[in-house]
């Protein structure tokens, strides 16, 4: 299946990312390449975050330049507890990864992150993944797109490299 194809390869590419000698920055940045060849997207954003609070410590961008108003609105957004698909909601989802629109979808309210900071800048999708490496968070990743939605097969495939990138961050 083309899920099994797309989880494969992920898979492959980051074994072997796994086994070079990279600082955290060049992980992220080789990740992003990953990602992009197996899986389209806009923007990547490749975050390490604190195992303790879930706390973003530092972004690799893949596809935009930093645009310091995104960064606080994501950020104002995620830490405010008004939104779904937070870092904390990723601890208990399965495979610690999941998309905004599918999520919003079944919420009672209207995602602010959807609709008005990423649908502003015509973005239409973002497809979560925490990094966790048996009990703790390392990392997060953020694929955002314009043009589609993310499918479940998107969402298992990047689920299935979710801890060997843990382990190699």
């Amino acid at each position: 299946s083309v899920v099994t194809k797309v989880a494969s390869g992920l898979q492959a590419s980051f074994d072997r990312l796994g086994r070079r000698t990279i600082d955290h920055v060049e992980l992220r940045r080789a990740a992003g390449a990953v990602l992009r060849r197996h899986l389209g997207f806009d923007v990547a954003v490749v975050a390490t975050v604190d195992p303790t609070t879930l706390m973003w410590t530092h972004c690799v961008l893949d596809g935009m330049d930093r645009d310091e108003q995104l960064e606080d609105e994501v950020f104002a957004n995620e830490y405010s507890g008004g939104d779904v698909l937070t870092l904390t909601d990723l601890l208990g989802a399965p495979g610690h990864a999941g998309t905004l629109r599918a999520t919003a979808a079944g919420a009672a309210t209207p995602s602010e992150r959807l609709h008005d900071i990423y649908g502003s800048r015509g973005l239409r999708d973002e497809l979560r993944l925490l990094l966790v490496d048996g009990a703790s968070a390392w990392g997060a990743l953020s694929l955002l797109r314009s043009g589609s939605d993310f499918r479940e097969d998107d969402v298992r495939a990047v689920a299935a490299i979710g801890p060997s990138f843990a382990t190699s961050l």
